[in-house]
């Protein structure tokens, strides 16, 4: 749908452009590659190209792009970024990985929310901490209605 109100515009050339590069900067970001020296030049980079008015789509740095993407992505995916970047920090100042958060699910065991860590579950229930531990730790059912699931 954007694409096609973007061929109907006069300035059709460098929208389209710069919002390829938007894609291609999100992707980066997502994946959290822009930790990486690459990753950061290669972010750098596009901002540099969108403020330079680019009017062609083959000047964009394809070739670092392509590299890029056969890079492991350093954020787990099926987690919220805030949740990876949080872990990434954490894992720097102690060098090791770390993973925190803790999966929501009803009685049916349908997924409803993550929350990024113990501390932040007792406060989004409004418990105490204990509890929620004791009932990752048991596995049991939580207020009546909740399964708590550590990330592992």
């Amino acid at each position: 749908m954007i694409f096609y109100s973007l061929r109907g515009s006069r300035e059709a050339g460098t929208k389209y452009i710069n919002f390829i590069a938007f894609i291609i900067a999100l992707e980066i970001i997502i994946k959290g590659l822009y930790h990486t020296d690459k990753g950061h030049n290669f972010i750098l980079k596009l901002d540099e190209l969108s403020n330079s008015n680019l009017l062609d789509i083959n000047h964009l740095p394809w070739n670092i792009y392509s590299e890029l993407l056969k890079i492991d992505p350093i954020y787990d995916l099926n987690i919220p970024h805030r949740i990876n970047c949080q872990n990434y920090a954490i894992s720097l100042r102690y060098n090791k990985p770390v993973k925190t958060g803790v999966f929501i699910f009803d009685l049916n065991n349908n997924y409803i929310i993550l929350v990024g860590g113990q501390a932040k579950t007792a406060k989004y229930f409004n418990v105490k901490l204990s509890e929620v531990v004791r009932h990752i730790r048991n596995k049991t059912i939580f207020l009546n209605k909740y399964y708590l699931k550590p990330l592992k």
